[in-house]
């Protein structure tokens, strides 16, 4: 009698008998490699259901911890730039619109907000 023995899947083998005609072992071969990795795929399922969820459960509070970074970010910004105002535009209030229109101020904190450069006319 001679064995053959087949490896497969994830480090899986079997043996098989050689003294039969060709189709048989040949469905025999497929049919138990098939049902043995299935087996084993469905034995480790659970485990990966389990770390998907975690998986999304993480991404999801990511999600969450940047959209309050956003927020705090662009609340931050608006005050920086509010407060920031050049003092010449608030002093000049009283001068002539042509005056108005002829000064520009370009605001040093516009290259860490959002807008990398910003110009205010006045």
């Amino acid at each position: 009698m001679s064995f053959i023995a087949i490896t497969y899947g994830y480090n899986q083998y079997s043996i098989f008998n050689t003294n039969v005609s060709t189709y048989p072992l040949l469905d025999s071969i497929v049919s138990t490699c098939l049902d043995d990795v299935l087996n084993l795929l469905n034995s480790k399922l659970p485990a990966w259901e389990e770390q998907i969820n975690s998986y999304n459960d993480e991404e999801e509070q990511y999600k969450k911890n940047i959209k309050k970074l956003e927020t705090e970010k662009t609340n931050n910004d608006e005050k920086a730039n509010e407060s920031n105002k050049p003092k010449d535009a608030l002093s000049n209030n009283d001068n002539s619109n042509n005056n108005k229109k002829n000064s520009v101020a370009i605001n040093p904190k516009a290259a860490t907000s959002k807008n990398f450069f910003s110009i205010f006319f006045f």
